[in-house]
């Protein structure tokens, strides 16, 4: 399971999707316990990677997930791993992005799960609730276009799988 920062993934979510404040805060929180759900259930089966630590040190961290998928590591896959340099900088994008409010509102919603990760909010104080009717209605407002075109999403998602298909038999 890779998690991150949920002040990032709500700037990245307003970002590439344009959702809402409680669209993004709310998906991270779903997902969140979804997770949590999840390592409850397969413990043993369940790998949780933290997706700052895995920027940071991805050799190490790649390393960690394949040894938990296979202890076999080759040499090739090793070589592999060396090439992957991901950028820190991205890190720490949301504080360019997100403005005071909006930071104190996704730490206030995500507030519970992000101090049992070990993120620390900055501005927010105490947890807060949103009711799951509102969540589900500003999600609603978010997917607006394809739930009104439901062709066009079926258009994109064709038009990605051809891609993809084209990509791997390029390479």
């Amino acid at each position: 399971i890779l998690l991150r920062d949920p002040r990032g993934v709500t700037s990245s979510n307003r970002v590439r999707m344009a959702k809402t404040m409680v669209a993004a805060a709310g998906y991270w929180n779903t997902h969140y316990n979804l997770a949590m759900r999840l390592l409850k259930q397969r413990k043993d089966q369940v790998l949780i990677v933290e997706y700052e630590k895995l920027v940071r040190a991805p050799l190490e961290k790649l390393t960690e997930i394949l040894f938990f998928i296979d202890p076999v590591l080759t040499a090739e896959v090793n070589a592999m791993l060396e090439q992957v340099m991901p950028t820190p900088t991205s890190l720490e994008k949301w504080m360019g992005v997100l403005k005071q409010k909006e930071v104190e509102f996704v730490e206030s919603v995500c507030f519970n799960g992000m101090q049992q990760l070990g993120y620390m909010p900055e501005l927010a104080t105490a947890p807060r609730n949103i009711s799951p009717v509102l969540y589900l209605l500003h999600n609603v407002w978010t997917m607006r276009r394809f739930l009104l075109r439901p062709s066009a999403l079926r258009y994109k998602n064709t038009v990605m799988r051809v891609k993809k298909m084209v990509t791997s038999l390029n390479t």
